[in-house]
């Protein structure tokens, strides 16, 4: 939500709504259309309290389409204070709705089989494969099949984000448990800033001028 000029969320909701309508509307037609029945259904995750009134809204369009399965998920916002997302399990719920409508569970930090779309099968070779993130984005056949060929650049791209995003969660977990040993001494005010003189624009983008 944007807070320049302390734009209420309200006014925020308001002005996006008629673009998260239409987006939201082809979702639905593409569900109502499609003929397989595990791409019927659709679970939204609803996330933060300015979110709900969004969702009646997108309930009231729902309605139109009786022939999709529809499941709402409501949690906290990543970025509320404190640690209220990571109570709870949303990715868990969103899973159980997805089986629940008869579709397939979400892999949210894939190990092995991410990148089958992104391997290509080598000419003559009638032999099948796996292969998992070893380390940071390094990709290694499960069985030692060579009968495929990678597309090396995305394969390694996406191989490092999965394991960036694995370690900065192990990260924030750490950083989590060990909250309660943090000492809470109160720090003192900052005031130095506000003595600093004002500088001039000119002088401000001198440097800058110069480069």
């Amino acid at each position: 939500v944007s807070t320049e000029n302390q734009l209420a969320v309200s006014k925020h909701v308001n002005f996006w709504f008629p673009v998260v309508e239409q987006i939201m509307t082809e979702i639905l037609k593409a569900k109502r259309d499609s003929s397989n029945p595990k791409y019927k259904g659709v679970v939204f995750g609803w996330w933060g309290g300015s979110t709900k009134k969004l969702r009646k809204k997108m309930e009231q369009l729902a309605d139109q389409f009786p022939e999709v399965p529809i499941r709402h998920i409501e949690h906290y916002n990543p970025a509320a204070q404190g640690d209220a997302f990571c109570t709870g399990s949303p990715f868990k719920e969103i899973n159980d709705s997805l089986k629940e409508i008869g579709m397939d569970a979400i892999d949210w930090l894939p190990t092995q089989g991410w990148d089958a779309s992104y391997r290509k099968k080598k000419k003559g070779s009638s032999s099948s494969s796996s292969s998992k993130v070893t380390g940071r984005g390094t990709i290694k056949d499960v069985d030692g099949d060579s009968d495929y060929e990678d597309d090396d650049e995305e394969v390694t791209r996406i191989g490092k984000f999965i394991q960036s995003t694995k370690d900065l969660h192990k990260m924030f977990m750490e950083r989590l448990s060990g909250i309660e040993d943090e000492d809470y001494s109160e720090l003192p005010p900052i005031t130095q800033l506000a003595k600093t003189k004002l500088m001039s624009f000119e002088d401000a983008m001198e440097s800058i001028i110069e480069v």
